[in-house]
């Protein structure tokens, strides 16, 4: 599989090539880490690898129509949430709409991906809402949750999920 921009955290972007060459995506999987760590470059490089149409081994082509749409934020398969501004919630309105997204079978791809960052600022309302979608989603769903802590969700959304911990890069890796 081709290389993805991602820098560091190459263990990560190996199990998430080899979930793929393998199809074998979670259903639902939570990215944590701190701010600014990687969480959205690495969970939107899975999605563009997921929804590309090249061969495996040329996944993300960045030149193939779904991932012209993707970039252009017009893909009809992938929907992504984010908190409006930093002290904002995610609703439930919020989730609920990720809800009726993936319910619907994909229009272009073999799977619908929904990605909702921030979720450690969903309400308890909310993230309540999300749980009969991540007990039994539908084989198509594939679900995306970045958290700057695990800690700091309901536990039973994080044991519904599989969990990637990203942590902060060496000070001389940076450099």
């Amino acid at each position: 599989m081709r290389e993805w921009p991602v820098f560091g955290h190459r263990w990560a972007v190996k199990q998430l090539q080899h979930a793929i060459e393998t199809s074998e995506v979670p259903h639902a999987l939570l990215i944590t880490g701190p701010e600014s760590v990687g969480k959205h470059t690495l969970a939107r490089q899975l999605v563009a690898a997921m929804l590309c149409r090249a061969e495996l081994e040329e996944r993300p082509c960045g030149k193939c129509l779904s991932c012209r749409k993707l970039v252009s934020g017009n893909h009809p398969d992938y929907l992504e949430i984010m908190s409006s501004d930093r002290t904002a919630h995610l609703r439930i309105e919020q989730i609920r709409e990720v809800e009726r997204f993936l319910s619907l079978t994909p229009n272009e791809s073999p799977c619908k991906i929904a990605l909702v960052g921030d979720f450690e600022r969903t309400t308890i309302g909310a993230a309540n809402a999300l749980l009969k979608t991540l007990e039994e989603p539908p084989n198509y769903v594939h679900l995306i949750l970045l958290a700057t802590d695990a800690d700091l969700l309901l536990p039973t959304i994080v044991s519904t999920t599989q969990q990637l911990v990203l942590r902060p890069l060496a000070t001389q890796e940076v450099a």
